[in-house]
């Protein structure tokens, strides 16, 4: 190549070089129907898109506020069952317990050595399960009572709500 020779070839126009000016217009005329052609689609994806999301939200919020078992509980069978989860708590939180302490003995003990990061993490976890299962055990049936009826009141109230499932 002769000196100042290369510009030529790194110009937009020597990739056009070759077309004459009829070429040219048809492959910008082909290339505008493509672009035209894909936006179009696009449009029509979308909007099929939205209509099934829009179609999906009717149907649930459409649903019968009946459908749910928990909404067919009377207050005194969900009083009872919300007590039954926490007896249920409670005996989890005697049996992580059991279990933080078994790991502090093997511990102490030398059978499962466990390191620094493990141990201060076995120890923080036994003293705030402790402190969850006495402060569940020493409630006052008053603050018992009127938190379950709390409770209550709000489960019924969330079920109330068209479309949320829990």
């Amino acid at each position: 190549f002769r000196q100042g020779h290369y510009r030529k070839y790194r110009s937009f126009r020597f990739f056009f070089y070759h077309f004459d000016s009829n070429k040219f217009e048809m492959m910008r005329f082909i290339a505008l129907v493509l672009l035209v052609a894909t936006v179009v689609n696009a449009a029509e994806f979308t909007e099929d898109a939205r209509r099934r999301s829009q179609e999906r939200l009717e149907s649930y919020r459409n649903r019968k506020l009946h459908e749910h078992p928990m909404r067919k509980l009377a207050p005194d069978q969900l009083k009872a069952m919300l007590i039954r989860k926490r007896e249920e708590r409670k005996v989890r939180l005697s049996e992580l317990i059991e279990e933080r302490s078994q790991e502090i003995d093997d511990h102490a003990s030398g059978r499962r050595l466990l390191n620094d990061e493990d141990h201060s993490r076995v120890l923080k976890q036994h003293k705030n399960f402790n402190w969850k299962l006495d402060q569940m055990e020493n409630e006052d049936p008053e603050t018992r009572e009127f938190n379950l009826n709390h409770e209550v009141e709000h489960f019924n109230r969330m079920h109330e709500i068209p479309g949320l499932d829990f």
